[in-house]
């Protein structure tokens, strides 16, 4: 089974200065959020079948240790671990906008008391095709949503290739 880019990559664009609205603050309250152990589901289009879909469950562990947050992952189906991983997410004076080797723009950016939604555009592949690519962001101290949208170059529509659903269950630090 093939997954999508990892979580962690996704968290590293949600924590870029721009992304944040200008301020290390953000950055910091975000990576604060991120604390805790997570669960949810992770909903994908499947690349070789048109209009097929899968899920399967994920958690996340996500401790805070000052200004960067020490995340692992894992994804289950079935009951079954599928895939693991872990890294970090720092919340830095970085400007950049790079997800790995992926440079992303923001194209749009909303920040409530409770609640960031970011909206990223990046040019890339998917499926080994050239597209653009949307990510939409919603991180609050208990919810995050993250929605992955492509266009190929022909299209002149987005549609939708995955979707990480998850609630906080329980919080770590007393940050």
């Amino acid at each position: 089974m093939k997954l999508p880019s990892t979580l962690l990559g996704i968290l590293m664009a949600v924590l870029t200065h721009h992304a944040i609205g200008q301020t290390k603050e953000d950055k910091l309250q975000v990576v604060s959020w991120l604390d805790g152990k997570w669960e949810g589901t992770l909903n994908f289009k499947i690349f070789r079948e048109k209009d097929l879909r899968d899920e399967v469950q994920l958690t996340i562990e996500g401790v805070r240790d000052g200004d960067k947050a020490k995340l692992a992952y894992t994804y289950y189906k079935d009951g079954n671990i599928v895939r693991e991983g872990d890294g970090e997410v720092l919340a830095d004076d970085d400007e950049s906008t790079f997800l790995f080797n992926d440079r992303w723009s923001i194209a749009g950016f909303d920040k409530t008391n409770q609640a960031y939604e970011i909206i990223l555009i990046s040019e890339g592949r998917d499926n080994k095709k050239r597209a653009t690519l949307k990510r939409t962001i919603i991180i609050s101290e208990d919810e995050l949503i993250i929605r992955r949208d492509v266009k190929y170059k022909k299209s002149s529509h987005f549609f939708n290739r995955h979707v990480y659903s998850l609630k906080k269950v329980s919080q770590y630090s007393t940050y």
